[in-house]
C-alpha cells in the first residue's frame, strides 16, 4: 500500500507510538518480574525466578505490531544474500536432522527452539518496524536496555539496603527480578555499552547531556562492579576497545568521561557491602589470582569446552539436537544447561556442518550491519554496535546467546543494526 504524502507524518507517528509501548515494555521487565514474583511467588525458589518469564512476550508482542502495520513477506526490505540462503539451509536441516534423529529429549529441544524462534521472529519484525520510523526512534529503542535495569535499581537499592544479609533472601539466586545475578550483570553490561554508544554518537550535547550520561554510566558501573561478573566486565571492555577501533573519531571523545564514569563505579562499588560471595568485583579478582591453573582461572570453561567438544564427535555433521547439552554434560557430577560459550554450543547442538552455517549466518549479518553503520556514518546505531560487541565478548564465555533476557537484547540490537529508518529525525 503506497501512502501520500499527506497520510505519510500520521503513519510514522503511529509507527513510532507503537515503538514507544514496545519499548516501554522492555524497559518494565525487571520491574514486571519483581512484582509478579511478590504477588504470585517464587517460580523457583533456588533462583528468584519470576514465576512469569516476560522477554518471549515482548517477542510476541513485536511480531504481532510487526503485522498489526503491514508486515508481509513481500514488504520485507531486508534479504538474506545467496551464502545467507545456503547456511540457513544447512542450518534448518541440522535442526530438523538433529532433533528427530539423535536429540535425547526432543520435546524439551521443540520447547526450547520455539522459544529461541520467538525472538529471531521478534528481531526481524522489530526490523521492519523500524525501517518504517525515524532514526530517533531506533535510538529510542537501543536506550530501553539500560533503561531497564535503571528502572530496576531502586529495588536493589531497597533490597541492599534493608536485606542485604537477610538469609531469607536468595542472594546467590540474583537480585530479585532477574533470576540470576550473571544475567542481571549482562543486561547492565549492555545497557552500560548502549549507553556509550549513544553518547559517542552526540559529541555536540549539552552540559546536561554530559552529566546524564555520566550519572547513568556511574550507576550501571557501580552495579555491574558489585555484581562480580567477570564475563560481563570483559564484554564491557571488550566493546570499549573495538568500538574505539571502528569509530576512533565518535569513541575516542567519548573515552575522558566514559572511564570517570567507570573508574567512580568501580570505587563506589568496593565500599558497598557484598550479600553473598559470588558478588563483586574485588571478590572476583582474588579468586582469579588464587587459582592453580587456567582451567581453574576460567571457572571450569576449558574443561566443559573440551568435554563438549569431544562429546558432539558422537555427531559431527548435525548435531545431538538443539538445547541438549544438559543432558550430556556430567562435569564433576553437575549438569550445564550450556557450554558458556556460543561456537562450542552451535557445535554441539548442531554439529560442525550446521554450527559453521549457524556462525557464519550471524557474522554475516552482524557485520553487514556494522559494515553499514560505520561507512554511512549511522550514528543513531553507535549505541546497537557497542553492546552488541560487549554481548558477543559475553557469549563467548557465558550464556548471552542462551538465556531469554540477554539473547532478547541481542535480537534488538540486530535488528536497529539491519533496520534502515527513514532519517525525519531533524
Amino acid at each position: 500500500m503506497t501512502s501520500t504524502p499527506t497520510e505519510r507524518p500520521q503513519e510514522v507517528a503511529e509507527v513510532d507510538q507503537t515503538v514507544f509501548w514496545l519499548g516501554l515494555f522492555y524497559a518494565l521487565i525487571g520491574v514486571a518480574s519483581f512484582a509478579a514474583w511478590a504477588l504470585i511467588g517464587d517460580g523457583d525458589g533456588a533462583r528468584n525466578r519470576s514465576p512469569i518469564d516476560l522477554p518471549p512476550f515482548f517477542g510476541l508482542l513485536a511480531i504481532f505490531a510487526a503485522i498489526s502495520l503491514g508486515l508481509r513477506s513481500n514488504t520485507i526490505r531486508f534479504r538474506l544474500t545467496l551464502p545467507e540462503k545456503v547456511a540457513a539451509g544447512v542450518l534448518g536441516v541440522a535442526i530438523v536432522y538433529g532433533i528427530a534423529m539423535n536429540a535425547t529429549h526432543p520435546q524439551f529441544a521443540i520447547n526450547g527452539l520455539s522459544m529461541r524462534a520467538t525472538h529471531l521472529l521478534a528481531a526481524m519484525g522489530l526490523c521492519y518496524i523500524l525501517s518504517r520510523t525515524t532514526t530517533a526512534t531506533s535510538e529510542f529503542i537501543i536506550g530501553t536496555i539500560p533503561a531497564q535495569t535503571l528502572l530496576h535499581m531502586p529495588i536493589v537499592v531497597w533490597l541492599y539496603v534493608f536485606h542485604v544479609h537477610d538469609p531469607s533472601i536468595n542472594w546467590a539466586g540474583g537480585p530479585i527480578g532477574y533470576w540470576h545475578v550473571r544475567i542481571w550483570g549482562m543486561i547492565l553490561a549492555a545497557g552500560l555499552c548502549a549507553t556509550i554508544g549513544i553518547y559517542a554518537a552526540h559529541p555536540k550535547a549539552a552540559l546536561p547531556g554530559h552529566i546524564l550520561t555520566f550519572v547513568v554510566l556511574f550507576l550501571l558501573s557501580t552495579a555491574l562492579f558489585w555484581s562480580g561478573g567477570r564475563a560481563a566486565l570483559l564484554g564491557v571492555g571488550g566493546a570499549v576497545i573495538l568500538s574505539t577501533i571502528l569509530l576512533p573519531g565518535a569513541f575516542l571523545r567519548a573515552l575522558p568521561l566514559v572511564l570517570a564514569a567507570l573508574v567512580a563505579g568501580a570505587g563506589t562499588s568496593l565500599v558497598l557491602d557484598v550479600p553473598y560471595d559470588s558478588y563483586g568485583a574485588l571478590n572476583s579478582l582474588l579468586r582469579s589470582t588464587q587459582v592453580a591453573s587456567g582451567d581453574a582461572l576460567a571457572s571450569g570453561r576449558l574443561d566443559i569446552w573440551r568435554e563438549a567438544l569431544a562429546e558432539a564427535m558422537d555427531h559431527p555433521y548435525f548435531g545431538h539436537g538443539f538445547d541438549q547439552y544438559f543432558f550430556g554434560s556430567t562435569e564433576e557430577g553437575l549438569r550445564h544447561s550450556q557450554p558458556h560459550n556460543f561456537i562450542v554450543q552451535f557445535i554441539y547442538d548442531f554439529g560442525f556442518l550446521g554450527g559453521a552455517a549457524a556462525l557464519f549466518l550471524l557474522l554475516s549479518l552482524w557485520v553487514r550491519g556494522v559494515a553499514r553503520t560505520v561507512q554511512g556514518h549511522e550514528s543513531w546505531k553507535y549505541g546497537a554496535l557497542s553492546a552488541s560487541i560487549c554481548l558477543g565478548v559475553m557469549a563467548l564465555l557465558d550464556g548471552a546467546m542462551y538465556h531469554n533476557d540477554p539473547l532478547l537484547a541481542v535480537a534488538i540490537c540486530f535488528a536497529v543494526l539491519l533496520a534502515r529508518p527513514e532519517d525525519r529525525s531533524a
